[in-house]
């Protein structure tokens, strides 16, 4: 088990001792059992980071670790401690981190999935679209899975209505700019932003001024806008774990597990 891998492990395990409600369904120790929940764990992130199937796994049996596996989604274990390890991220300097927010979406191909999964046109292939509304670096705040056929405009229109995985006294303070590509070049956009306390920076969209003035951005604002690539660097991050390039697992409460596994194993990279 690589050390990161491990690290990984071990932030789970924290945060489900730290929790004495649910602290008893991951306790093993009091059953002639040879396998503890580190070692489950072990096959769990093996099996997201490179998109292998559950029957593989060979020195436990596949059906204990898989019931581990549901067991930490029923209790939304692994959204929880992402959450945790937020909250530590944002103790320090959260006005540099929150004051300017970007977001985007990524498509994830199909293979098993049942529910939210579209043909996209553009991409010309069925998907299921993941939207993140990150810090100016790049962390995620807000998670929103949605079918792959939605434009982005109005994904995003959806996704401000969500709760957002930070305090929202703490996101409301400091909020300012938000940074977009001009797929989110809309007035009902830009007019919800703004109704929201956000200074919109989004890139022109040129089909859409036709019978209106072309918008420009002013130097200032060319600068700020530069931070977007922030974006596109988690995107690829995101997608390291072989489970987000590819949807193999049919129910979304199974695949959010693995969405939350690739921010963890994101997040550890700057704590």
């Amino acid at each position: 088990m690589k050390l990161k891998d491990e690290n990984i492990a071990k932030v789970i395990i924290k945060y489900i001792n730290s929790q004495y409600k649910i602290k008893k369904y991951f306790d093993f120790s009091y059953k002639s059992q040879k396998h503890h929940l580190i070692d489950q764990l072990k096959e769990i992130i093996k099996i997201i980071k490179y998109a292998l199937p559950w029957r593989i796994i060979n020195n436990i049996s596949w059906n204990t670790v898989y019931s581990t596996y549901k067991r930490l989604l029923y209790f939304d274990v692994i959204k929880n401690t992402y959450i945790e390890l937020l909250r530590k991220y944002f103790k320090k300097a959260p006005n540099n981190k929150l004051k300017i927010q970007i977001t985007d979406t990524t498509c994830i191909r199909n293979r098993y999935g049942s529910s939210m999964v579209n043909y996209n046109g553009y991409k010309k292939m069925k998907c299921t679209k993941v939207s993140f509304i990150t810090d100016r670096y790049g962390i995620p705040i807000n998670v929103y899975v949605t079918n792959g056929n939605k434009c982005d405009s109005k994904i995003l229109l959806n996704q401000l209505n969500c709760k957002f995985l930070i305090d929202n006294e703490l996101h409301n303070r400091y909020k300012h700019i938000i940074l977009a590509d001009s797929m989110y070049d809309s007035n009902e956009v830009i007019k919800e932003l703004i109704k929201l306390n956000y200074k919109p920076i989004i890139a022109i969209n040129k089909r859409n001024t036709k019978f209106t003035a072309i918008r420009k951005l002013t130097k200032e604002e060319i600068k700020i806008y530069k931070q977007r690539l922030h974006i596109e660097h988690i995107n690829n991050t995101f997608k390291t774990n072989r489970r987000c390039i590819c949807r193999y697992d049919k129910i979304i409460n199974t695949f959010y597990g693995s969405i939350y596994f690739s921010l963890i194993d994101t997040i550890l990279n700057v704590l």
